[in-house]
């Protein structure tokens, strides 16, 4: 059964080449580093002027990370502190937008 967006239906990747072991290592080894730099850099969310900036860096540099990963198509369990970060950066990020928000309007 075909949906109209096709969403059902598998597609190959038409630029997908298998990438040689030594460049899967160390692409693999730059998504963990990344995501772990990306988890770390949740924790500046708590400083109050610096918290701001430290949560757009950490869901830039996880959401950068996943991408490596996905067009890649590297090992599964690799991403998930990156996978961690973004979501966790998003919704503080989210808060942080709806706190803003009741502020201005309660000011």
């Amino acid at each position: 059964m075909s949906s109209t967006l096709g969403i059902e239906e598998a597609v190959a990747k038409n630029n997908a080449v298998a990438i040689p072991p030594q460049q899967q290592a160390v692409l693999i080894s730059r998504v963990k580093t990344m995501g772990i730099i990306a988890f770390i850099l949740l924790f500046t969310g708590f400083i109050p002027i610096l918290g701001f900036f430290g949560l757009i860096a950490s869901f830039v540099i996880s959401r950068w990370a996943l991408k490596i990963w996905r067009d890649n198509l590297l090992p599964l369990g690799i991403e998930k502190m990156a996978q961690w970060a973004s979501t966790i950066s998003s919704v503080f990020l989210i808060l942080l937008v709806i706190g803003v928000v009741f502020m201005i309007f309660n000011s």
